[in-house]
């Protein structure tokens, strides 16, 4: 069987697969929140340096880190009412410290982990969430997303497929390269 791998748009992708099958892997960005397209595909050419420089706790959430670079937000392991006072000023600054030296810990072992599934020959499904039908501005165009596609599985990602079942048209734009919609109900 294929490795299905989530790449966000968020942790719901990862639940809506873990349904489906017997063993679900948990990859970098399986129970990320990744904020914004643009930003998201210069992080997947800069994976190094992704949650390696500018990070904040995200406050509308309960336990979630971001890198302010990349706009990917990260679950820590210590949830807000531990680290905050109600005013949003630092309860424990050493448990605060320790919560973020354990998630970029845990990330780090997470982006090797991807870079070695995307160096592998083994066959992966990639999903990928948006919420409407993706602004084709945003990617370049038609044309630019498929390069895109295309250089991502030149690059690093090999095999990769967009989509699985679908509940609209798409477009299938060459062997192994699918852009559709998932129907999760």
């Amino acid at each position: 069987m294929k490795k299905i791998i989530s790449i966000g748009m968020n942790c719901e992708v990862s639940f809506q697969i873990q349904k489906y099958v017997d063993k679900f892997y948990s990859s970098l960005f399986s129970w990320a929140f990744v904020m914004d397209d643009k930003r998201f595909l210069r992080a997947l050419h800069n994976l190094d340096d992704v949650f390696s420089k500018e990070i904040e706790f995200h406050m509308p959430t309960n336990d979630m880190f971001l890198d302010k670079k990349y706009g990917i937000a990260f679950h820590g392991r210590t949830p807000k009412e531990k680290l905050f006072f109600p005013d949003g000023k630092v309860k424990d600054s050493k448990l605060y410290d320790e919560t973020v030296e354990e998630l970029k810990t845990r990330i780090a072992y997470l982006k090797n982990r991807f870079k070695q599934d995307l160096d592998s020959d083994e066959e992966k499904i990639y999903f990928k969430k948006i919420l409407v039908e993706p602004d084709l501005e945003i990617w370049g165009g038609k044309e630019k997303l498929i390069s895109i596609i295309k250089e991502f599985e030149t690059y690093f990602l090999k095999n990769i497929a967009r989509g699985g079942g679908r509940n609209q048209a798409g477009d299938c734009f060459e062997k192994n390269v699918f852009f559709g919609w998932i129907n999760w109900t």
